[in-house]
């Protein structure tokens, strides 16, 4: 027999860093009612210290009624893997609507597409390349907004503006992919380079393929409701082309989700090859690749790294296989 009889949970309380920013993004992504508010006092002596003083933070009142707070005492950002809290799921009505507050939030909700732009040195100002940036933006009639300056040691100034969080999201991606898949998501990206004057045949071929590879895998449909999530975003550009990154989100097959990796990957990247692009742009080769680099590679340019590993590692003890066969 239990030793109590529980009908759920009463309250969840997580501990955040900047109670401005978190009540900012709860208030927009739910609008909760806020039935305890007293982050106005969490600069006043010893509340962040008082249980009394909700500790400088505030509480909601969801739907279901479990009271949801946040208590702004961390000094750290959330890391799922250490004892605690692993991670919370809130109840939507749809899958469109969530998709819908996506974009929302990161600006992309009205078809428009999001260029972040930035400008680094340890050495000079480059304030004056930004703005040659931002006005070549303004005059094809792009709308600029400026994020604050980045403080010292390179990151955004609190981190709260929208350049950083998509940064932050961005690097924080491709440790997620193994998360995606404990929860029933088969995540995958390709990333990949070609001419403009292909790009747009290029585009269609992979996104379709790409598409149709990860239903087939997953036993997902290829269109309507549950049909695989496909984006492409460019990472790098340049006159002769850009460097397209596509990503695909599919449900997972349980016990099977390195096989249907596998199926998705070899067609996608047999897609890149027949349509004109590469393997790889800056991600290196890798044995994933090795099969498709070794048909774009140039004989004489294979010679010269044989050549090369037998002079500089003649036991074959640095990455055998990789690149070349030991």
């Amino acid at each position: 027999m239990p030793l109590v009889t529980s009908s759920g949970l009463a309250h969840v309380r997580l501990t955040v860093t900047d109670i401005a920013r978190s009540k900012a993004f709860y208030d927009q992504v739910f609008g909760w009612p806020v039935a305890i508010d007293a982050s106005g006092s969490v600069g006043e002596p010893g509340v962040k210290d008082s249980p009394e003083s909700f500790y400088g933070g505030c509480v909601y009142q969801t739907p279901q009624g479990t009271l949801f707070g946040l208590r702004p005492v961390g000094s750290t950002s959330f890391d799922s893997e250490h004892t605690g809290l692993d991670h919370i799921s809130f109840a939507v009505a749809s899958r469109d609507e969530l998709v819908s507050a996506e974009a929302a939030l990161t600006g992309a909700g009205d078809g428009r597409a999001v260029l972040v732009l930035g400008f680094e040195s340890a050495h000079h100002p480059v304030d004056a390349q930004l703005e040659l940036a931002l006005q070549c933006a303004r005059d094809h009639g792009g709308e600029a907004a400026v994020a604050e300056p980045a403080a010292s040691g390179g990151r955004q100034a609190g981190g709260g503006d929208s350049v950083g969080a998509w940064r932050n999201a961005f690097l924080q991606a491709p440790y997620l992919r193994d998360t995606f898949v404990a929860s029933g998501v088969l995540s995958e990206t390709f990333e990949t380079a070609i001419t403009w004057d292909r790009f747009a045949g290029f585009h269609a071929e992979v996104m379709a393929t790409a598409r149709l590879a990860a239903a087939a895998a997953s036993g997902a449909p290829i269109d309507g409701p549950g049909v695989p999530r496909v984006s492409c975003r460019f990472t790098h550009v340049y006159p002769d082309g850009p460097a397209p990154y596509f990503t695909i989100l599919a449900p997972a097959r349980r016990g099977d989700e390195v096989q249907q990796w596998a199926e998705v990957k070899v067609a996608v990247s047999e897609a890149l090859i027949a349509a004109g692009g590469t393997i790889t742009h800056h991600h290196a080769v890798g044995r994933d690749h090795r099969p498709w680099y070794d048909r774009q590679r140039p004989p004489a340019f294979a010679e010269a790294l044989r050549a090369a590993k037998r002079a500089l590692d003649p036991a074959a003890v640095l990455n055998p296989g990789v690149l070349i066969d030991p």
